[in-house]
């Protein structure tokens, strides 16, 4: 059987430093994305920090998988919001990842609570970033559904 999903993919980014505390990603034809160093280590935090851009690219991932499995499944989703926290440790080696938690909190019409319970377990299998975080750090997820 064809699939009509491409069989691998590949992202690039840019990233040049803006001559202070910063920089500027450059993504394909898309506005540059601003970054800086937060004030605990000197910078000036006019803009994201890394770390807050690697934790919306995770949501951003978790939803967009939610959706596409979602549609598969045909069930409406009225509302979604998933919000990450990522703990970092200092250790002898520097600054480590020790956990990231997530919890989602979605909203489906009446009678559609376990697809939506359902399709939050299979975007945690089949969400690519979590899946590969999952393997390096501890990746602990909640979600809360409500019927409307």
């Amino acid at each position: 059987m064809v699939s009509k999903y491409p069989e691998q993919l590949m992202f690039s980014v840019i990233v040049d430093w803006d001559k202070s505390t910063g920089g500027e990603a450059t993504i394909e034809n898309f506005p540059k994305l601003k970054m800086d160093l937060t004030s605990d280590f000197g910078g000036l935090e006019r803009y994201y920090s890394p770390d807050q851009l690697f934790l919306s690219a995770m949501g951003g991932c978790f939803l967009n998988t939610f959706n596409f499995l979602r549609k598969k499944m045909r069930f409406e989703l009225i509302d979604f919001r998933i919000s990450f926290q990522m703990y970092i440790k200092m250790t002898r080696s520097g600054f480590r990842v020790t956990k990231i938690e997530g919890q989602a909190d979605i909203t489906v019409p009446k009678g559609e609570k376990g697809r939506g319970e359902m399709c939050f377990e299979l975007t945690e299998e089949y969400c690519h970033l979590c899946s590969f975080i999952k393997k390096v750090v501890p990746l602990n997820l909640s979600v809360k559904v409500h019927e409307e």
